[in-house]
C-alpha cells in the first residue's frame, strides 16, 4: 500500500500529465502552419465505432455520437458528445477541439474534453469524473464528409485515489457536413 505522501505525489504527476497534454496541445495549434482550410469551418456530426479498452482487460464495442461546432476562438472550437459500450458504460462530455488540415484532403484532429462516466457493466475507471484527450486522422471527401480513424484516452486525473486505470480507444468515424 502506497503511503499518504507517495498517493500525494502520484495524484500531483499524474494532474501534471494532464496539464501538459493540454499545453503541447495548445502549442502544436499555435505552431503548426495551416494548410488550405477549405473544411476548416464546417460543423459536423461525427458517428464513431471504436473498440474500448483496446489495450486492457475490459474490451467492449463503443459508438459515439459528437457535435463539432463551427464557432472558433483563435483556433479553438466547441464540441460535444456520448459514447455508449456494448457492456453498458455511458460517457457525456464536451470540449474543444482543432482542426489542421494537413493536405487539402487530410486533417489532423487533436481534441480534449472532461465528462461524466457512468460504469454500467464495464470497466471502473476509479471516479466519475473522466478526462477524455483524442488524436484523429481523417479524409475529407468533395462533399466535405470526412471518414477517419481516432485514437482517445481517458482518465480521472487522479481523482479516483489510488484507481486511476485509464482506457484507450481505437477505432473509425465519419463526420457528416451540417452545412
Amino acid at each position: 500500500m502506497k503511503s499518504k505522501n507517495q498517493t500525494s505525489k502520484t495524484r500531483a504527476l499524474k494532474v501534471l500529465t494532464v496539464v501538459c497534454t493540454f499545453l503541447m496541445m495548445l502549442s502544436v495549434s499555435l505552431t503548426v502552419p495551416m494548410h488550405n482550410a477549405h473544411a476548416d469551418d464546417v460543423p459536423l456530426l461525427n458517428v464513431g465505432l471504436g473498440y474500448f479498452d483496446t489495450f486492457g482487460d475490459h474490451a467492449a464495442a463503443e459508438l459515439r455520437v459528437e457535435y463539432r461546432d463551427d464557432f472558433k476562438v483563435m483556433v479553438f472550437k466547441p464540441f460535444a458528445g456520448l459514447f455508449v459500450t456494448s457492456d453498458g458504460s455511458l460517457y457525456g462530455y464536451t470540449g474543444i477541439y482543432s482542426d489542421f488540415p494537413l493536405t487539402d484532403r487530410l486533417t489532423f484532429t487533436p481534441s480534449v474534453a472532461p465528462g461524466y462516466y457512468h460504469r454500467g457493466e464495464g470497466k471502473d475507471l476509479g471516479h466519475e469524473f473522466e478526462i477524455k484527450s483524442s488524436l484523429e486522422l481523417s479524409y475529407r471527401m468533395d462533399n466535405d464528409s470526412r471518414i477517419g480513424l481516432h485514437f482517445h484516452h481517458m482518465s480521472n486525473a487522479g481523482l479516483g485515489n489510488d484507481n486511476n486505470p485509464g482506457i484507450e480507444t481505437i477505432g473509425i468515424n465519419l463526420g457528416i457536413p451540417l452545412k
